[in-house]
C-alpha cells in the first residue's frame, strides 16, 4: 500500500493523490529509517490516524530543543489512537501536557476530541503553527496555553473550562 509519503510501496496499490505527493516532495525528503513518517526539511508528515476526519498526513512544524522535536512516543500514540487503542468520542476533553509540537493533542483533535495543548512558552510559538495549520483536519481545532507545572493553575482550570465550551 502507500502508507507513507515515500515509501516503498507497490505504485499500482498507491492512490493517485499519494503518489503525486510524494513525486512533488521527493527533493526535499530526507529518509530517517522510520516507516512511520517522513522528514521534509523541518516538517514532519504523518499517516493521520485511521479514524480521522480527513485522509491528509497531519503536517508538524519542527524547531530546535527537547520541545521542537516529533517524538516516536508521539507517533506511537498517533497510530494507537488509529487502531482504537485509546477511545475518544466527538468532544471528549483532551488536555496535552508538555505537548511540544502537539503530535497527540492534534490526532486526538483530528477524532474529534476538544483539545487543549500546553507547554512552557518557548514551546509555544511551534505549537501555534502546528495547531493552526491542523485545525482544518479537526472538527474541534485545538487550543494551545502556556502551562508551566506548578504555576498559575487557576489559569489552567479556566482554560480547561473555556475548551470545554467551545
Amino acid at each position: 500500500g502507500g502508507g507513507s509519503v515515500g515509501g516503498g510501496g507497490d505504485a499500482a496499490d498507491e492512490p493517485a493523490a499519494d503518489i503525486a505527493l510524494r513525486d512533488a516532495l521527493r527533493p526535499s525528503l530526507r529518509r530517517d529509517g522510520s516507516p512511520l513518517h517522513e522528514s521534509v526539511q523541518g516538517f514532519r508528515l504523518l499517516p493521520p490516524p485511521g479514524c480521522a476526519t480527513s485522509p491528509l498526513p497531519l503536517l508538524l512544524a519542527e524547531s530546535a530543543g527537547i520541545c521542537g522535536r516529533v517524538w516516536d512516543s508521539g507517533v506511537a500514540l498517533c497510530d494507537w489512537l488509529g487502531e482504537g487503542g485509546l477511545a475518544i468520542g466527538d468532544g471528549d476533553l483532551v488536555l496535552e501536557v508538555g505537548s511540544g509540537v502537539g503530535v497527540g493533542g492534534i490526532a486526538a483533535a483530528s477524532v474529534g476530541a476538544r483539545v487543549l495543548l500546553t507547554d512552557l512558552p518557548e514551546a509555544l510559538p511551534a505549537l501555534r503553527v502546528n495547531a493552526t495549520a491542523n485545525a482544518h483536519r479537526c472538527a474541534h481545532p485545538p487550543a494551545v496555553a502556556p502551562l508551566e507545572w506548578g504555576c498559575d493553575d487557576a489559569s489552567l482550570l479556566a482554560r480547561l473550562e473555556q475548551a470545554r465550551s467551545h
